[in-house]
C-alpha cells in the first residue's frame, strides 16, 4: 500500500472511533426532563391559599447517560403575574435533594381580578400555570 492510502485508511478509522466514542454524549438539554410546576386551586380570590408543587428543579443537564449527575438548582423562584401587569414573587427557596419543592402561599391582597399567570423563572423550562382571580 502506498503511504497516502495508509494515511487515508488510518484517518477514516480514527474518525469512526471518535464518532463511536461520542455517540453517547450530549452537550444539549434536548433530552432532559423539564422542570414541572403545578398550582392548586386554579380559581382563587385575593387572600386565598395556593398549593405550589415543583418537580425536576435541576440546575443543568449536559448528559443523560448512565453516569450523568444533574445538580439540584440553587434556587426556585415562582412569580405571580396579575392581569394588570403587577408581578409578585411567591416563592424563593432551595429545592430538596430530589429536586422537588412544595409550598403554600397566599394570593396577595389587592391582586387584580381576571387571568393571572404563575411562572417558574428559575430554573427555566416549566410550563406556566394560568389562574383565574375572582373579585372578593
Amino acid at each position: 500500500m502506498t503511504g497516502s492510502r495508509v494515511g487515508r485508511i488510518a484517518g477514516a478509522v480514527l474518525s469512526a472511533a471518535a464518532l463511536v466514542a461520542l455517540a453517547g454524549c450530549s452537550s444539549s438539554a434536548g433530552s432532559c426532563v423539564a422542570p414541572a410546576l403545578s398550582v392548586s386551586p386554579t380559581t382563587v380570590h385575593a387572600g386565598d391559599a395556593l398549593a405550589i408543587t415543583v418537580a425536576n428543579a435541576f440546575g443543568e443537564c449536559s448528559d443523560t447517560g448512565p453516569y450523568a449527575r444533574r445538580p439540584v438548582a440553587e434556587q426556585v423562584e415562582i412569580v405571580l403575574s396579575a392581569s394588570d401587569g403587577t408581578e409578585t414573587v411567591l416563592v424563593q427557596d432551595r429545592p430538596d435533594d430530589d429536586a422537588a419543592l412544595s409550598a403554600e402561599v397566599v394570593v396577595p391582597a389587592g391582586t387584580s381580578t381576571g387571568a393571572a399567570t404563575v411562572t417558574m423563572t428559575a430554573p427555566e423550562g416549566a410550563q406556566p400555570v394560568t389562574l383565574t382571580v375572582l373579585s372578593n
